[in-house]
């Protein structure tokens, strides 16, 4: 029998089927999905040493990936890894617009490579280091055509031994020569094109908007398998939400912007999911210093209001509705994040009602 260690490195990356990572990421699909996407060897790129690189973190719940990026980031300096930033793999992948924004950053610097650092908390109690070229985007493809280096270990220390030796053997070359002493640190991404409102739009009540339906997922993986036996259920709690809508709607399963204008739709309704914090940097909403905690509020008439209060650094999701012509964003009148997608919802479509019918 084939150890398990042997199948991870040769690019299996079985370390997504424990549970600990599928905690971390059964919410983020698409950076499952992407991750994933690699075959995985030995071979550096060949580019390291002389181009940029951003790091993203996998971290648990428990464990502050800002500490995690502090412990790597004096191994990657040592061997003249330029890497220009670290990010949360929360939030680069916490929603389409945030996505998008990110990578608008990472090609804006000029990013070549893109290492994941996985913590032991989240992988089986190992730790695992993933290097790839960075594409301009996080697709994934079905042949899982990608290549990438990536190694395990019991500590980081033990993954940075192996990816020292195999730097040293790769005999690039060598330009990275200014590399900052301290990890710098993104949780911010550009996604408002327009201008951003703290209303909801009274718009929607003679537009139709779009609602993306969820999709079942083009892959084998265990989480996208499981996934795909909620999708039915998924659309049906959907669809049971959006019967309180009193305006014209219609269900979609493409959120490409310029597909649904030639549809018919000027509006489209989109969510983010990381922490109520980074929500509110994404999305410019005023963060008061020293909140420790948000209150969401579900208001279905102006007498019937209910409050919630949640951790600022918990994930929640948050919901907005975006014009497409213009990119401006309406993120409603009142904070209304919830710790599911379905409760957000409820959140968001009783507030936007109760504002319009004013």
């Amino acid at each position: 029998m084939v150890p398990k260690k042997v199948l991870k490195i040769v690019g299996l990356l079985l370390f997504f089927q424990c549970l600990g990572l599928q905690t971390i990421l059964g919410q983020n699909i698409h950076a499952e999905l992407f991750i994933r996407d690699h075959n995985i060897s030995r071979e550096i790129p060949k580019n390291l040493q002389s181009t940029r690189s951003a790091v993203i973190v996998i971290a648990g719940y428990q464990t502050d990936w800002k500490k995690i990026s502090e412990e790597v980031h004096g191994n990657f300096k040592k061997m003249s890894i330029d890497v220009i930033g670290y990010f949360n793999v929360q939030d680069i992948f916490s929603g389409t617009d945030p996505t998008q924004g990110f990578i608008k950053q990472l090609s804006n610097r000029v990013v070549k490579n893109i290492i994941f650092v996985i913590s032991p908390d989240t992988n089986n109690g190992q730790a695992e280091i993933i290097i790839t070229p960075f594409e301009g985007n996080f697709n994934t493809s079905s042949d899982r055509s990608r290549a990438a280096w990536g190694s395990v270990g019991l500590q980081f220390d033990d993954v940075f031994r192996l990816l020292g030796n195999d730097v040293i053997n790769a005999e690039m070359d060598l330009a990275n020569f200014l590399i900052p002493d301290k990890p710098m640190f993104f949780e911010d991404a550009p996604i408002i094109k327009g201008t951003k409102y703290d209303v909801h739009s009274r718009d929607l009540r003679a537009v139709k908007i779009g609602i993306p339906k969820f999709k079942n997922l083009d892959s084998q993986t265990p989480l996208a398998i499981a996934f795909n036996k909620t999708v039915n259920s998924k659309n049906q709690m959907l669809e049971e939400l959006m019967a309180s809508y009193p305006y014209e709607f219609g269900y979609v399963n493409s959120i490409d912007e310029k597909d649904l204008y030639k549809e018919g739709y000027q509006y489209v309704l989109l969510n983010i999911h990381t922490s109520g914090l980074n929500i509110k940097r994404m999305l410019n909403i005023q963060i008061n210093p020293g909140e420790t905690e948000y209150v969401s509020i579900n208001a279905k008439t102006k007498e019937d209001m209910s409050l919630e209060r949640i951790p600022f650094d918990k994930m929640v999701y948050k919901y907005y509705v975006k014009h497409l012509l213009t990119g401006d964003i309406y993120v409603g009148d009142k904070w209304d994040s919830g710790i599911t997608w379905e409760k957000a919802l409820e959140n968001y479509l009783n507030n936007l009602t109760l504002f319009t019918a004013r």
